[in-house]
């Protein structure tokens, strides 16, 4: 007995065929960029094909969702961690103008 549904890894590829027409408008940039976005897509196919979604596209729009909220918590991680350095250099005891010249004047 063969499946009658196809597999998630499957039926995303068929998906994706179906927004040829929206990727091919953008421009060169923009492109590359929807492409990187379908490639999130693919790399969280595993957890997508668990979400047992009868429309392929609400799967999709999940896992580039997680993939920009991932992101998006990673850089505000650095952006803690860059806040946290300039505050303790910020903290630091600046040296005075006048003890950078030290030379010794009976």
């Amino acid at each position: 007995m063969g499946r009658t549904i196809p597999s998630y890894r499957l039926a995303l590829e068929e998906e994706i065929k179906a927004w040829k027409g929206f990727q091919d408008a953008l421009r060169a940039p923009d492109r590359e960029v929807f492409e990187d976005l379908l490639d999130q897509c693919r790399l969280y196919a595993s957890a997508g094909g668990m979400a047992v979604r009868p429309k392929i596209i609400e799967a999709m729009f999940m896992t580039a969702l997680f993939a920009h909220h991932k992101m998006l918590k990673e850089l505000s991680s650095i952006v803690q961690q860059i806040r946290e350095e300039r505050t303790a250099l910020s903290d630091e005891p600046k040296e005075d103008e006048n003890s950078k010249n030290t030379s010794f004047q009976p």
